[in-house]
């Protein structure tokens, strides 16, 4: 059997990755904390440094040459830079890397550069301002309407949710103390500008998208979409689909042929697009690795993760032709006891 390195493997995702993988693949599962989801499973376990660490490269490496690994599935979003810049490194000890190009990632894991990119190329957006001061961020709210719309800030490099705010001047701080549990994700301007301070990175100031969600599960090469699959988030926590159901959004996989042909994407990539108050669709980000949920796509009788291995091992994969569109599927806690 061929092995697969899974980096990662106490994301969310994680376990469910490497599970996928299992059937045709001898999986070891690496992540940076020793006590990750990932270790527990039937597989080997391997502790490596995080992508900060300036050994975390030369580990891998090591890692490969001694477990003769064929490939690597990076999950960590963190990692994809770092191991996209040493790809020739993996391919002279014949071991593939599921990531794109460094000169792919350096733009669409920048939410500022990938939209800018988008209105050069006459792809549609939401409304969007980058900026780098409090100044800038007073009048792209203003700009935006914000006496009267909703509308929210991101930065520019980030993931998982992380500094995603709405603010909602008709939000009622009562009945969140109140009636609802605490979370992060409405903030209140004086706060907001509170928290940014005077200095910070480029941050999106754009207009919100109220409307339903899709994430979409799509397998490229070179360019070419080979299997697109959207789902529509029905439920999510901490930014994580809980329940969804899988539709053929046609609005939305014109989308994502049209950016996967534009940026050259390769292999397994995600897109997560959102419908604005006119009920278009715009998309919100692309996440250039597999994704947590993934997994889901099972409940189509169709094994994504172990068909975006088997591509990037070059092997010939055979795409679904009729998909179970209207599925279901929920996700639920379990439990692993070490």
């Amino acid at each position: 059997m061929q092995k697969v390195l899974v980096t990662g493997a106490g994301a969310p995702g994680g376990p469910g990755i490497i599970l996928a993988l299992m059937n045709k693949y001898e999986v070891i599962a690496a992540d940076a904390n020793e006590a990750a989801a990932g270790a527990f499973l039937d597989c080997e376990f391997e502790h490596i440094p995080k992508a900060s660490d300036a050994h975390f490269i030369d580990y891998v490496l090591e890692l490969v040459r001694k477990k003769g690994i064929d490939l690597v599935v990076p999950l960590v979003t963190r990692e994809l830079y770092e191991l996209a810049k040493n790809k020739a490194k993996f391919a002279a000890l014949k071991c593939q890397i599921m990531v794109n190009n460094a000169e792919v990632l350096d733009v669409i894991n920048d939410k500022g550069k990938l939209l800018q990119a988008m209105v050069a190329a006459n792809m549609p957006v939401p409304e969007f301002y980058i900026c780098t001061s409090k100044t800038q961020v007073e009048l792209a709210a203003q700009k935006l309407g914000f006496d009267t719309e909703v509308i929210c800030v991101k930065p520019c490099i980030g993931n998982g949710s992380r500094g995603f705010r709405i603010l909602d001047k008709q939000i009622s701080e009562s009945d969140r103390f109140w009636n609802q549990k605490p979370d992060s994700t409405y903030i209140t301007w004086p706060n907001l500008l509170a928290v940014l301070g005077n200095n910070f990175e480029e941050l999106l100031v754009m207009e919100y998208l109220p409307g339903p969600e899709y994430t979409v599960d799509c397998l490229a090469s070179k360019g070419k979409v080979l299997l697109a699959l959207p789902r529509k988030r029905l439920q999510m926590r901490a930014g994580i689909s809980t329940a969804g159901i899988f539709e053929n959004n046609l609005d939305i996989l014109d989308q994502v042929h049209a950016l996967v042909a534009h940026f050259g994407l390769d292999g397994p990539v995600g897109l997560q697009f959102k419908a604005n108050k006119n009920g278009q669709y715009r998309l919100l980000e692309i996440n250039p690795r597999l994704q947590g949920t993934t997994v889901a796509s099972a409940g189509l009788g169709i094994n994504f993760v172990e068909m975006a291995a088997s591509h990037c091992l070059g092997q010939s994969i055979e795409i679904p032709k009729n998909i179970a569109w209207g599925k279901q599927f929920i996700r639920y806690y379990t439990e692993l006891f070490f």
